[in-house]
């Protein structure tokens, strides 16, 4: 919980602070602005490793800016693995300057191994998508085409940064692809990794003219990532993630649970089943060039309303 930092003009009061994100050289420091006397504040903090530092030892930079009711939060790296840091915060404004009551926190002593590596490949990409380890900052992914990466040097690096999912693209179509991934923080790297092996969709050769396109994305592959602009694509990826639903399955399950749901709200709104049977089909034609639903879908779904139909006329 965040404890309150005072501030008023004739007479500042500090309480205490938290921290949050250690990882194994990193920390964030944050500190809440109860009152900030009347204008607004400027708020910084002083760290040093418990056991033979001083207050003065580091001082980030002062932030104007803080008002009432604002949380300041600064993040701080470089810092000494497995190591007891204390830290407060302090605000002033044109009265005074003023120290939190400070608290502690110990750095990791070691980084994490990620897990859960996924690979979701086209025709030219791989899309990744990973969990990162307790403690790392970053996550380093290197890649071979005859077997794994022996080491966070070896290979050639696919991605580095802080995020937990990335698009590797310009790859060659039909190609073997073997993917390792290290947490790292700092310049240390996690002891162990996670690995996936996965190959891309094979292409035309030169002088094959393939399969000439039937209409309709007829028999595509479902890609998920052509929804990755829509509100709430992270959160499907998240459920399907949970249940253990490989994402270019679960995205077409949820469209198609979508396009029966206008079809039941069409058919409950206007009481016509044949307006409702086509705008459900509507929808799913729609989810086509979306890459969600093949368009074999379609003709399955006309083939079963229509033997509803009959059935229905017959009872």
């Amino acid at each position: 919980m965040t404890s309150p930092i005072y501030a008023a003009i004739i007479a500042p009061v500090a309480g205490a602070d938290n921290e949050s994100h250690v990882t194994y050289s990193a920390a964030r420091l944050h500190v809440y602005v109860e009152s900030d006397g009347g204008e607004a504040c400027e708020v910084r903090f002083q760290y040093y490793i418990q056991a033979t530092g001083t207050w003065t030892d580091n001082e980030t930079a002062w932030v104007p800016g803080y008002v009432s009711d604002d949380t300041a939060y600064v993040d701080i790296t470089g810092l000494t693995t497995d190591t007891v840091y204390a830290y407060r915060g302090q605000i002033k404004n044109s009265h005074s300057t003023v120290n939190s009551s400070g608290d502690s926190f110990t750095t990791l002593a070691s980084v994490g191994n990620p897990s859960d590596l996924f690979a979701n490949p086209s025709a030219t990409s791989v899309t990744l998508s990973w969990t990162k380890g307790s403690g790392a900052d970053t996550t380093v992914i290197r890649f071979k085409t005859v077997n794994y990466p022996t080491d966070e040097t070896d290979g050639v690096l696919a991605y580095e940064g802080t995020a937990t999912s990335c698009e590797h693209s310009g790859l060659d179509s039909g190609t073997t692809y073997y993917y390792r991934v290290w947490g790292k923080s700092g310049s240390t790297y996690s002891a162990s990794y996670d690995e996936v092996t996965v190959t891309t969709e094979a292409g035309a050769e030169v002088g094959d003219y393939g399969t000439p396109d039937t209409p309709g994305h007829w028999f595509l592959t479902p890609d998920y990532t052509n929804m990755s602009g829509v509100p709430g694509y992270d959160l499907v990826n998240t459920l399907a993630d949970a249940y253990g639903i490989p994402r270019n399955v679960f995205w077409p399950i949820m469209a198609l649970f979508f396009c029966i749901a206008v079809g039941l709200v069409v058919y409950v709104v206007a009481e016509n089943l044949l307006l409702a049977v086509f705008m459900t089909l509507f929808a799913i034609v729609m989810c086509g060039p979306l890459y969600l639903i093949p368009g074999y879908v379609g003709a399955l779904f006309i083939i079963s309303a229509t033997g509803i139909g009959f059935a229905g006329r017959r009872v």
